[in-house]
């Protein structure tokens, strides 16, 4: 009725994170752009040197800004495309033709990939009539609704064939963005993704980024953190993708200050490392299964020569996947299968490990024989199956992708894994305990279809010690827990509570879409949010909790107690004078037409002075 709201839609307002706006490239001022060692050494390197011209001209050129929309699990995915239409239209003639936001059409779904050439101050100041598109990126950016990434970065998942049943292995995955674009492919499905990372700080973003999307998504996904080489073979999967640590000179358009820093052994000091994780990657994956390999490098020591070296030392059959119709509107170029070998301080360079000689062999230690052209390759594997994707072809970075398919096993034994690699104290997640589970179950009110069984907690020593916080996870996930003790786990699944006291839990907010469905919700009288919002004798963060308190007895009213007072304070705080209903216009507008109410209807007060705290 008109009179009253559901506690769920306040429950799902956007959550009370940090304002950050899209990535941009930035104002780099004077910064180089460009670098006659990197010049010398690609000539050396490429025997065309009328398109390694064009590609370091590309090179010099600002990177354009690109995002993706969500749209599995985000009901809302129309409603942000349809805000960007209209921001677009509404540009005025000061904003050139050349810099206007448009799509990308080789991405999936023809509309959910833009890409924007005006950099952030152009959107924010210089053009006024854009300021309304840089607002509606920031806001949806705040709610998981779009997602900034480099346009090749989108490449590498769309060619592992996820189907929603599959199981993932990201060996490499911070700061997480394809990692998101796996989860979205999986969503609604049996499948499971397994983020790993090497740098535990870098696994933090991970995880931040990861709890950006539909809380539903969380639950098939666990953030490792293990050294990708050596990650613990307790499973195999239908997928692997290693976009490995590179030297990152496709990356050049996005980080102008690697100019200064670029030198020959970048890419040398990757080679072995890149090997490991390759070969580390194609132990892990399932006779039949696909992997991907990518780098953000134009160096074939570090793309053709890794796929090379790790396909015929490999005791399996291998075949790269020719796919010229997979995105058929991707421009792409053939790899190589010729290149020269510069020495570290470019001298001269080699085409064969043979010709270098002994004494100099001995000098440049960090020369090895896989870095160079291979005499011969595995049958199927042709080399100019891989991919690589120039900056001057489409207006983007440079990525190479090489598509691996696993034909066969042979008779040979695989290695063993050496578990012991690394301590995971700390790192593990356990069930909750059966009297745990009727405690939990108990705090929700919580109906016999709740899936305590699926929730878990961290062991946060070795003597067995629980953390607060229960996670829940899909069945899939939990398997993986199960029988894999070993796995260093950083995070698991989908917060759902944390316990107050030996007897209560209280639930999350971002748990809201999933405890729905097995708690039940009670609708609380508009007049209570409108006395809250009226209200000029205690502070807010004082009387939501109250007011929802007194509104009705359920532990469901803490998941907006715990969030909805600050994000309501902040915003207030940020309007000035006034505020309309709930601060957020857009979430105003949706809220009216759940409640039948007219806009005129709307009441516009003053927020209450907050006092301020240390």
């Amino acid at each position: 009725s008109k009179a009253t709201v559901s506690v769920l839609y306040w429950c799902n307002m956007p959550k009370g994170r940090t304002r950050e706006a899209p990535e941009s490239r930035g104002e780099w001022g004077e910064l180089p752009r460009s670098s006659t060692t990197f010049e010398k050494y690609y000539n050396e390197v490429y025997q065309d040197k009328e398109e390694l011209g064009k590609m370091v001209e590309a090179l010099q050129r600002d990177l354009p800004t690109t995002f993706r929309v969500i749209k599995e699990g985000n009901e809302r995915w129309e409603e942000v495309l349809h805000g960007l239409e209209r921001a677009v239209a509404g540009m005025g003639e000061e904003v050139p033709e050349a810099k206007r936001p448009e799509r990308l059409p080789w991405y999936p779904g023809g509309c959910l990939c833009w890409s924007v050439k005006m950099t952030k101050k152009e959107m924010s100041k210089e053009y006024p009539s854009a300021r309304r598109f840089y607002d509606l990126l920031v806001k949806e950016t705040d709610r998981g609704a779009i997602v900034r990434q480099e346009a090749v970065s989108m490449i590498p998942p769309l060619f592992l064939d996820v189907q929603t049943s599959t199981s993932v292995l990201d060996m490499c995955a911070a700061p997480g963005s394809k990692t998101t674009q796996l989860m979205e492919m999986l969503y609604g499905g049996q499948g499971h993704v397994v983020a790993n990372d090497a740098d535990i700080k870098r696994c933090d973003v991970l995880v931040k980024r990861v709890q950006r999307l539909p809380g539903s998504m969380n639950m098939s996904c666990v953030v490792t953190n293990h050294d990708a080489s050596k990650f613990p073979k307790t499973q195999l999967f239908d997928r692997v993708l290693a976009d490995v640590v590179c030297s990152g000179d496709g990356t050049l358009r996005k980080n102008p200050t690697l100019w200064t820093k670029w030198k020959p052994t970048l890419g040398m000091s990757q080679h072995l490392l890149q090997i490991s994780i390759l070969k580390r990657g194609m132990d892990l994956l399932k006779p039949g299964g696909r992997l991907v390999y990518s780098t953000c490098s134009f160096n074939p020591i570090e793309n053709e020569a890794v796929i090379a070296h790790c396909i015929n030392t490999s005791p399996c059959d291998w075949e790269i996947l020719h796919l010229p119709d997979k995105l058929p509107l991707l421009q792409r170029s053939p790899g190589i299968t010729s290149w020269k070998v510069p020495l570290p301080d470019m001298s001269s360079s080699y085409s064969t490990f043979a010709d270098i000689p002994r004494e100099t062999q001995l000098k440049y230690g960090s020369l090895k024989a896989s870095m160079f052209p291979p005499e011969r390759m595995a049958k199927g594997c042709d080399l100019t199956h891989t991919m690589r994707f120039r900056p001057e072809a489409m207006d983007t970075g440079g990525f190479f992708v090489a598509v691996l398919h696993r034909k066969s096993e042979t008779g040979k034994e695989e290695e063993a894994c050496d578990e012991s690699v690394a301590s995971n104290v700390g790192f593990t997640m356990s069930k909750v305990g059966t009297e745990e589970q009727k405690v939990l179950a108990a705090s929700f009110k919580a109906r016999e279809s709740f899936p305590t069984d699926l929730c878990y907690q961290r062991v946060i020593d070795g003597a067995g010690g629980r953390s607060k916080r229960v996670f829940m996870v899909s069945p899939e996930v939990a398997s993986v827990l199960h029988a894999s003790p070993s796995l260093r786990v950083v995070s698991a699944g989908l917060r759902v509570a944390e316990k107050v006291n030996s007897s209560t839990y209280r639930p999350t907010q971002t748990a809201a879409d999933i405890l729905s469905q097995h708690v039940p919700m009670e609708e609380v009288p508009m007049s209570v949010f409108i006395e809250l919002l009226s209200s000029r004798t205690q502070p807010w963060t004082a009387t939501l909790p109250g007011l929802l308190a007194a509104a009705a007895d359920s532990m469901t009213y803490l998941i907006a107690a715990n969030k909805a007072s600050h994000q309501i304070t902040a915003a207030c705080k940020k309007s000035g004078s006034t505020i309309q209903l709930w601060g957020d216009a857009i979430e105003a507008d949706r809220l009216r037409v759940a409640l039948g109410i007219e806009h005129s209807e709307t009441p516009v007060m003053k927020p209450p002075k907050v006092p301020r705290t240390e």
